[in-house]
């Protein structure tokens, strides 16, 4: 996170441009569909989950480094642990 442009649009607990990281962990599951979702949407970029500023794309972040960053966050909602789907 903090050697991407992350922070330019989210903090951990206020909202910036995009939601908190608190707020995005207490909204998703933690699970793999989760984690494959979220690192889609890190890459790809998205719009309309968090209002209708959209969610730059960021293609120099890999899937691995993404998925990191996910598993980070969701670890702020602390009510559950990362599980996987089958």
């Amino acid at each position: 996170i903090l050697k991407s442009d992350c922070l330019a649009c989210h903090k951990m607990e206020e909202k910036l441009v995009g939601p908190p990281y608190v707020a995005i962990a207490a909204k998703y599951l933690q699970d793999q569909n989760t984690l494959n979702t979220l690192t889609q949407k890190i890459i790809s970029g998205g719009t309309g989950v968090w209002g209708a500023v959209p969610m730059a794309p960021h293609p120099a972040i890999t899937p691995a480094d993404a998925n990191k960053m996910i598993k980070y966050i969701l670890t702020l909602n602390s009510k559950s642990t990362l599980t996987s789907s089958k």
